[in-house]
C-alpha cells in the first residue's frame, strides 16, 4: 500500500508540473501547518484512487527523497 502511495504521489507530482509549471510542494504556515496548492491537489487523488495513506507525509518524503538524490 505504501508503495502505491508513493508511485501515486510521483505520478501526481509530474501531473501538477505539467499542468501549472509550478513545482509539487508543500507550504508551511507560521503555525506548521502544512498546505497549498499541491497538497490539496493530492488530497484529492488520494480521495479519488481511494489511497488512505497522508498525502502530507508522501509529500514530505517525496521531497526529502529530491533533496537526497541532488
Amino acid at each position: 500500500k505504501k508503495s502505491r502511495a508513493r508511485q501515486s504521489t510521483k505520478d501526481a507530482a509530474w501531473a501538477y508540473k505539467m499542468i501549472t509549471g509550478k513545482s509539487p510542494t508543500r507550504v508551511t504556515t507560521a503555525e506548521g501547518k502544512a498546505g497549498g496548492p499541491f497538497l490539496e491537489y493530492l488530497k484529492e487523488v488520494f480521495l479519488v484512487l481511494d489511497i488512505k495513506a497522508s498525502p502530507e507525509a508522501q509529500t514530505r518524503a517525496m521531497e526529502i527523497s529530491r533533496v537526497q538524490e541532488g
